[in-house]
């Protein structure tokens, strides 16, 4: 019995302790637009106040003008702070709000010439149904794990930024971990968003007009985006994500059914990674004449850092640009990288100069297959072909792609490791069907369709390897199947 009654009253005391806890959360209500720590209805003093669990709301006309940093402590959790109010930083200040606590949430606040800093310290923190706007305005997550920067029915607003001191970007992550961006609406080139050795961060269902995506993440998922760059002269990128020096073995980065929308003189997507995916993206682009703008980068121009990397660029549609695909593995850097480009099931319609061009390094297997080609290429012919293939000494397979109706040559082969084209069909192009040339020490040609182009079926200068044809239709040509020019030596096998 003694038992029992020690168990009762030690429940009781959890309860009261319970209760006392739940009683003891306030919400503090800010009256007044002062900064004073000491005057009782200031943000400030709510702050110094307040205790876990606690609420901010306000009830006050005009504007908060911070004197000095305001600090949302480390230690402090679930803490709610929500307007609607302005908050701007005093005259001739440098003022910043910084969070520090644990499950902080910031919502409806309108912020105008002022820095908000996620810090280290702080984790799992809420911005949600917030304005950024103005000059000296500032969104920087700093190391901190698990913001969420919005959501489809809470977005936040961030527009018309600038940086006096500097032209980057006034919405910045840096070193943070699995933070998200979601449903936000981003205007103007300084409220791009700038990744700086970001791990795990998603950025989803934002609409971006004239501002977009930069940076060097470790890791990253970019879904579901709609971004829009109206005029040359202003932001150049849609996105660019770029290898980061300071990680030397990057991780994954996802590129994944966003529509972008340029003008001349910018580009969609670039991605200058070693381990990609690129995939189900809609390009709508300007091809007219000077426009110059570029659909989907993918790849490197320089050596890559790690070993196997994997790169997929798949099931991609490019409208209308001067440059639909680019894609690139480069030479090995000391020596025995190896690697994966696969390009499979993209689309270029309307494309002004090139449609495709994949550059494979040493050690890069190379997998072109099923992508479709069409409708491209200036008035009159061009020497560039619709489909480039280069590898320096990796294998390059191009299997069921179609290049059709372009103002160009269909295929173009300049090779010194083995090529082989497989059940390609290339019809009714303005020039030859494939051209062959540099090199190629092992071409294959099999089962492929190669009918009604402006010249030869296949067009071999300088080839100084083995060639062999097996099967396939090439007839109805402007020239004939087969054309040698140059100091071509070779054996051809039919």
């Amino acid at each position: 019995m003694r038992e029992q009654r020690k168990r009762v009253a030690a429940c009781a005391v959890a309860l009261v302790l319970a209760l006392g806890s739940f009683a003891a959360a306030e919400n503090f209500v800010v009256r007044k637009t002062g900064d004073d720590v000491d005057t009782v209805g200031t943000l400030r003093n709510a702050l110094f106040r307040a205790r876990d669990g606690d609420r901010i709301s306000f009830d006050v006309l005009g504007t908060i003008r911070l004197t000095s940093d305001l600090d949302v402590r480390q230690g402090l959790r679930n803490v709610r702070i929500r307007g609607p109010v302005r908050l701007a930083s005093a005259l001739r200040t440098d003022a910043k709000l910084s969070v520090s606590g644990d499950r902080i949430s910031l919502e409806n606040l309108d912020v105008r010439r002022l820095r908000v800093v996620v810090e280290p310290a702080a984790s799992d923190v809420e911005i949600l149904g917030c304005r950024f706007e103005g000059v000296e305005t500032k969104l920087h997550v700093d190391g901190a794990r698990g913001t969420v920067i919005g959501s489809r029915d809470r977005p936040n607003l961030f527009q018309r930024l600038k940086n006096n001191s500097t032209a980057g970007s006034c919405f910045v992550l840096t070193n943070d971990v699995d933070t998200q961006v979601v449903g936000n609406v981003l205007r103007g080139i300084q409220s791009t968003i700038d990744l700086d050795a970001s791990v795990g961060v998603e950025i989803r269902g934002n609409r971006f007009v004239d501002a977009g995506i930069d940076g060097s993440p470790h890791s990253a998922r970019i879904v579901d985006n709609d971004i829009r760059l109206p005029a040359s002269g202003g932001r150049g990128n849609g996105i660019l994500i770029q290898e980061s020096p300071s990680a030397p073995n990057p991780g994954l980065v996802e590129v994944l059914r966003n529509r972008v929308r340029i003008s001349a003189g910018t580009g969609a997507i670039d991605v200058i990674r070693p381990n990609a995916i690129v995939a189900d993206n809609v390009v709508q682009g300007s091809s007219g004449r000077g426009s110059l703008s570029r659909g989907i980068v993918v790849g490197a121009g320089h050596p890559f850092h790690v070993d196997d990397f994997e790169i997929s660029v798949r099931d991609n549609r490019v409208v209308g640009c001067t440059t639909a695909y680019l894609l690139l593995t480069s030479a090995a850097r000391d020596g025995g990288r190896t690697g994966t480009l696969v390009v499979e099931g993209n689309t270029a319609r309307r494309f002004r100069t090139v449609g495709m061009s994949v550059i494979g390094g040493p050690n890069a297997d190379v997998t072109v297959r099923d992508n479709v080609l069409t409708r491209g290429g200036r008035r009159g012919a061009s020497d560039v072909a619709a489909l480039t293939l280069r590898a320096e000494e990796g294998p390059v397979l191009a299997i069921g792609n179609t290049v059709r109706r372009n103002r160009m040559p269909g295929i173009e082969v300049v090779a010194d490791g083995p090529v082989t084209l497989t059940t390609n069909t290339i019809e009714r192009n303005r020039g030859d069907g494939v051209l062959v040339s540099s090199g190629a020490a092992l071409f294959s040609a099999d089962a492929n369709t190669i009918t009604r182009n402006a010249g030869a079926g296949y067009r071999l200068i300088d080839v100084a390897g083995a060639i062999s044809f097996a099967g396939g239709n090439v007839d109805d040509n402007d020239d004939e199947p087969v054309v040698l020019e140059g100091t071509a030596t070779l054996t051809v096998v039919q």
